[in-house]
């Protein structure tokens, strides 16, 4: 239930990050671990990206093994314990291109929030909910809820996790 704000925070992100005006954004529906969407990014299991140990310990509770979702465009994998989850979004491909309008749109709705962030891929931002990271193409979103006061530092741990294996 808490990761229902994250996920409200995330589809709100996506619709700046990744819509044009007179898009729809479609549904997460269920895929299989792996499964390819065409995007022009190739392809990102983010469910590959971290181990349910590794959810485990950044969440402080054992985890459920990571569930996959895509919508187009995008992949997510979602790790959930007792009390919170971890989740990791993968926008494929024509990200860089993108980078600086997500950035700046997420600067102006979040401005309270708003950090940029270092030594996460090749450019990175908090908006306060979660991480947004350039890697090449493709942008990583990665937030983990529940009732922590280190959200965003419980982020950062999975993030790097997640990169080395991207």
């Amino acid at each position: 239930m808490r990761f229902k704000a994250l996920i409200v925070a995330v589809v709100a992100l996506a619709a700046l990050a990744g819509c044009s005006k007179g898009n729809a954004t479609k549904p997460n529906t269920a895929a299989p671990a792996g499964a390819a969407i065409p995007a022009g990014g190739g392809t990102v299991d983010p469910c590959s990206l971290l181990t349910t140990d590794e959810a485990t310990t950044a969440l402080g509770k054992p985890a459920k093994a990571g569930a996959p979702h895509s919508s187009t465009g995008t992949k997510q994998c979602q790790w959930d314990s007792a009390d919170g989850s971890v989740a990791i979004l993968v926008y494929l491909g024509g990200q860089k291109a993108k980078w600086q309008q997500t950035h700046d749109q997420s600067k102006t709705a979040y401005s309270a929030k708003f950090a940029d962030v270092s030594d996460l891929g090749d450019a990175a931002f908090s908006n306060g909910f979660d991480l947004h990271i350039l890697k090449g193409d493709n942008m990583y979103q990665i937030g983990v809820a529940g009732p922590f006061q280190d959200n965003l530092q419980r982020a950062t741990t999975v993030a790097k996790e997640a990169l080395a294996r991207a």
